[in-house]
């Protein structure tokens, strides 16, 4: 099944904005709890899930882990700026 997420700053945060339910979509603030040079981790302040943000070794994104709720993980790319 293929998801669509949003990250996006804005109101000097970071958020998810996810389809739940019925699709119905909710955002959710981001609260970062590590970072190196490989990878910076962040959860949801309202509901337990997390994005892993994967750097490659030149800085750049590679891609980003989600794991949902329920604990079920995805890979996700980009595809739109």
């Amino acid at each position: 099944m293929m998801i669509t997420l949003d990250v996006s700053f804005r109101n000097k945060g970071l958020y998810l904005t996810v389809p739940k339910m019925y699709g119905v979509e909710y955002t959710f603030r981001l609260i970062p709890v590590s970072r190196d040079s490989a990878q910076a981790t962040s959860l949801t302040e309202m509901i337990h899930e997390q994005l892993v943000f994967r750097f490659s070794a030149s800085g750049g994104a590679e891609h980003v882990e989600y794991t949902d709720d329920v604990g079920k993980k995805r890979r996700l790319f980009k595809v739109g700026s």
